[in-house]
């Protein structure tokens, strides 16, 4: 899922429909995704669509790897995955790293 780069809100809407869209055709708990972040400045607004689309998209992913996020955003990550338990999730500074681990997921199960 790739949302790097500025968008107005009509165009992060979009691109979040097609990935919920492309996430529903999949088995529960099947999917190793990337979600790249670079770039995107989100307002609250942003952040509420991009909530909402990893609630959809939860019951399908298997692993994710988070790349893009700001530093604040990318330490309040850290603490609520670490409260709850998450396991499947990991953050990364570059796309190259995060598709290493992906890869490495693969073989796992």
């Amino acid at each position: 899922m790739d949302f790097t780069g500025a968008y107005t809100k009509n165009e992060l809407v979009t691109h979040v429909e097609e990935a919920k869209r492309i996430v529903a055709l999949h088995q529960p708990k099947s999917l190793l995704a990337l979600a790249d972040f670079s770039g995107l400045d989100l307002n609250a607004e942003g952040r509420k669509i991009i909530k909402g689309m990893s609630a959809h998209n939860r019951p399908h992913i298997r692993d994710i790897a988070l790349v893009g996020l700001g530093r604040w955003q990318t330490a309040a990550l850290k603490v609520v995955y670490f409260l709850k338990g998450n396991r499947n999730h990991r953050l990364f500074k570059d796309r190259e790293t995060a598709m290493d681990w992906l890869a490495h997921q693969s073989l796992q199960n």
